[in-house]
């Protein structure tokens, strides 16, 4: 059964949510030569603002708005 999202680690939210970052990236016009770095990029971020997640909000929601933020880059 997966843990609440308050109990997530990054390791775990990169498990679960992974390929649907990637994809999401893909979708946003990230070039295939780098999406790979962008995703890195994408949990960079989770790792640092986990604490700022808003628990009321699905996790899936918080990860796009950092993958377009970081494609937009």
């Amino acid at each position: 059964m997966a843990r609440p999202p308050e109990e997530l680690e990054t390791a775990e939210i990169f498990e679960q949510h992974h390929d649907f970052v990637w994809r999401s990236l893909a979708h946003l016009g990230v070039p295939r030569p780098v999406v790979d770095d962008a995703t890195q990029d994408v949990f960079m971020v989770v790792h640092r603002r986990l604490e700022d997640y808003r628990r009321d909000m699905p996790m899936r929601s918080w990860l796009y708005g950092i993958a377009r933020r970081v494609a937009y880059r």
